[in-house]
């Protein structure tokens, strides 16, 4: 009996979309879903291989020559392997690994727990208190956890979820610099690594009452000393000094009068 007739039947018993393309060549004719342990991966349409068998934990791939194999994961799980091939996590909707052979050799693949950092983590102040968070959405995100610091590099703490791609985290001090990390969370509840670091400076507050307070704010205007200008052709350079944390603006004309501000 022909080789290729001997595959056929092997792909037959597997139930999956498989076409003989040469002798000792299979080609996925469609995305197929596998299931490996406890995760679903894919193999992509027109993936190629001599023989592909799926474990309790691994799936093992073997190539030929001529062999392009590419599977992903939705959830964007870390997919390694006993070969120097990495897991491209550059799509935010999926991870994936693509395999190619010179020779004969067969590649087993294992997924992870851990999940391809979420991207694209932005801070932005709404105010002396706040500050609003936004990132790219992941793809199999069912919440993301939001981590925060004071210190940069530092221990970040978890401070709250999100089903969205966007978060506020509210009662912050004026005039102080948080920083920021998140995690996806999968369905099973698996985390991702930490995405990388936003930090905001939050303004400082002018308000006669303290955020969220009673009253009882600073109502004194900050000392004002040390002024400077210098002149130029078209310019001048005008440097103070405050007393404390303040927002400043420069008033001035060509007299005493005045006229306009910046």
């Amino acid at each position: 009996m022909p080789k290729y007739l001997i595959l056929f039947s092997f792909v037959l018993l597997l139930g999956l979309p498989f076409f003989a393309s040469a002798a000792d060549e299979l080609t996925f004719s469609e995305d197929t879903n596998i299931t490996v342990g406890d995760y679903t991966l894919v193999v992509m349409a027109n993936s190629s291989s001599t023989s592909m068998t799926i474990g309790t934990t691994y799936v093992d791939i073997v190539l030929s020559a001529t062999s392009i194999f590419t599977l992903r994961s939705n959830e964007r799980r870390y997919l390694t392997n006993n070969f120097p091939f990495t897991t491209d996590c550059t799509s935010n909707s999926y991870s994936q690994i693509v395999l190619t052979s010179t020779t004969t050799q067969t590649v087993r693949v294992i997924p992870t727990s851990t999940i391809c950092a979420p991207t694209g983590l932005a801070a932005a102040d709404a105010g002396s208190s706040q500050i609003n968070l936004t990132w790219t959405a992941a793809g199999g995100a069912s919440t993301y956890n939001i981590y925060r610091s004071t210190t940069s590099g530092g221990a970040f703490s978890l401070i709250g979820s999100s089903a969205s791609a966007s978060y506020s985290s509210t009662g912050l001090i004026a005039a102080t610099t948080y920083y920021y990390k998140i995690k996806t969370v999968v369905s099973n509840g698996d985390l991702s690594e930490y995405s990388s670091e936003a930090s905001d400076t939050t303004p400082p507050y002018l308000g006669g009452a303290s955020p969220g307070g009673g009253g009882g704010g600073d109502v004194s205007a900050p000392a004002i000393s040390g002024i400077t200008a210098t002149a130029g052709d078209t310019t001048a350079t005008i440097a103070w000094t405050t007393g404390e944390a303040s927002l400043s603006w420069v008033v001035y004309g060509l007299t005493t009068a005045y006229g306009s501000e910046q």
